[in-house]
């Protein structure tokens, strides 16, 4: 028993031996651990004060999101890109159907691009943007243009990024945001579904890397899922010369279930349809199977 109490000595001595002769290892050490916990202290600290403040909102009755900018600033990647992208983002003053913000929020949106790529607010040119979210109708959008800079060379595989930011300026603060992080790829024509469990919606995502070739794309949900996907019928790209649709009908109503429109060489295009059941996911990439809305391309004629 004394043998096996005589190791444990020997051990703990050798261990405090060793920081004794080597104090600038100790003293590294320390601080590592130091600079280590102050990072996770000041980034947890950040995460409870966006949730309090969060709540605090919450029990006034105000009510500020979005469809894809966050407090904690939501992260995305769009792959591949093409070399523009129009990416349109819902804002709103709804809790649910039955609550909402009973005055008007007066906000602020902006963008900033990295080193290779500018971006705008519906209007190139235009970074930020003074808006307004009514009482009417709770809701607002805008659009994000992302294109490369002047004489900017890419590479496959290259990734640059863009940051959208929404503050509500009245009747309270806070910002929501969002990363949105584009793959440059010469790929051809490329399609993919981002989704997620619990999102009330999903987006279609057409890219066309062609140099010179403009594509007719058409999207048709899947004759399984029509009860239970609809298209965004604000959807920017309604107002496309090219756009046209085909209905069908749904427990007496008549909904959107095919669209076709043109996308030109080097861009990508978004369709945001609605989930009747927010549990489902319908994230689908090129190649797989049983995409609950179904791809088709044809040449310009």
């Amino acid at each position: 028993m004394s043998n096996k109490k005589d190791v444990k000595k020997i051990k703990k001595g050798v261990f405090f031996n060793y920081f004794r002769v080597h104090k600038k290892v100790a003293t590294f050490l320390i601080i590592g651990i130091g600079f280590i916990a102050f990072l996770f202290t000041i980034n947890y600290g950040r995460y409870v004060k966006d949730i309090i403040e969060m709540y605090y909102l919450r029990s006034q009755n105000f009510y500020f999101s979005s469809d894809k900018l966050t407090v904690t600033g939501k992260s995305y990647e769009i792959n591949p890109w093409g070399g523009t992208v129009d990416y349109g983002i819902n804002m709103s003053s709804l809790l649910n159907n039955i609550r909402a913000t009973t005055v008007p929020i007066n906000y602020e949106v902006s963008c900033e691009g990295d080193s290779k790529v500018d971006c705008y607010i519906d209007t190139l040119g235009t970074r930020t943007s003074t808006r307004i979210i009514d009482i009417g109708d709770h809701t607002d959008s805008f659009i994000v243009t992302v294109t490369p800079k002047a004489n900017v060379n890419f590479v496959n595989g290259e990734k640059v990024k863009v940051k959208v930011q929404a503050q509500s300026t009245a009747p309270y603060v806070e910002t929501l945001s969002a990363t949105f992080e584009l793959v440059i790829g010469d790929y051809g024509l490329n399609f993919e579904i981002e989704d997620n469990p619990g999102d009330n919606f999903f987006t279609a995502l057409v890219t066309n890397t062609l140099d010179t070739t403009s594509k007719k794309i058409t999207l048709k949900i899947d004759d399984s899922k029509i009860n239970s996907i609809f298209f965004d019928m604000t959807n920017p790209i309604m107002q496309q010369a090219s756009f046209s649709y085909k209905t069908s009908s749904v427990n007496s109503d008549d909904y959107i279930t095919e669209v076709t429109f043109i996308v030109e060489p080097k861009s990508s295009l978004m369709v945001k349809y609605y989930k009747k059941d927010s549990t489902e996911d319908y994230s689908f990439v090129l190649g797989e199977s049983n995409p609950a809305v179904i791809f088709n391309v044809e040449d310009v004629g």
